[in-house]
């Protein structure tokens, strides 16, 4: 018999009983976190058992689901618990980490998956803008543990010291993460390397993925003046 698990936003939890319902009416078996789900338990173990337990997800999709932290932790341990899919590498990357950090819930979920994601195949990417994120949800120890490869971009203002000790620098290794060129040069560490790269990036794709202000609003104003592959060109022209 097949097993859904249905994925929801708290905000349309009616409408997921309601899918529920109706399924288990029809003779088929749900997961849903309102009926099977306890309050306190762990959200990270749970997720993981729901999504193992399930053949198929459907996913109650709306602006608030779209939004929430929740649904893509979801998501996530949908694909990376799927039996069928242990020989594909799966990555999952989280951007702006300090957003997901702050939230006890998800806290717990991303150090279950640093810890665990290995034996299924699959790998999680943190990205923040500053380490202060780490110390402050105390998931410093863990990341450094659990994350062999490390990306640090410039930071000349750093507090040495503290750098080398929570990442287990060397005093060579700090200063060469000091002295970055911004926005080009980055500190690959490994346990058996650090090296300093540099990014040589396209015209074109500087201004395919840029994110300054200014920079967006030119390439807007471009693509709505031009269409986008006129306009990459016209932006890259510019920027020789």
């Amino acid at each position: 018999m097949t097993t859904f698990f249905v994925s929801y936003n708290r905000a349309d939890r009616q409408w997921a009983e309601w899918i529920a319902w109706h399924l288990e009416e029809a003779g088929y078996k749900t997961v849903i976190q309102a009926w099977d789900i306890r309050p306190g338990s762990n959200f990270a173990v749970a997720m993981q058992d729901a999504t193992a337990k399930s053949d198929r997800t459907i996913a109650v999709l709306s602006p608030d689901y779209v939004e929430a932290k929740f649904t893509q932790a979801e998501w996530s341990s949908t694909e990376i618990g799927d039996a069928k899919k242990l020989t594909t590498f799966k990555l999952f990357v989280i951007d702006e980490a300090w957003r997901f950090l702050s939230h006890a819930v998800i806290k717990s979920y991303i150090r279950e998956a640093l810890k665990t994601w290995r034996k299924k195949n699959a790998a999680m990417i943190l990205a923040t803008q500053s380490s202060d994120d780490l110390w402050s949800s105390d998931m410093l120890p863990v990341v450094v543990e659990s994350c062999p490869t490390k990306l640090f971009l410039a930071n000349p203002d750093m507090d040495g010291a503290a750098y080398r000790e929570g990442f287990h620098l060397n005093e060579t290794e700090a200063a060469l993460i000091a002295r970055l060129i911004p926005k080009q040069q980055f500190l690959l560490k490994r346990p058996d390397m650090a090296k300093v790269l540099n990014l040589h990036v396209a015209a074109k794709d500087h201004w395919l993925f840029t994110s300054n202000p200014q920079d967006r609003e030119r390439r807007q104003e471009a693509f709505e003046r031009y269409g986008m592959q006129k306009g990459l060109e016209i932006l890259g022209r510019s920027t020789k």
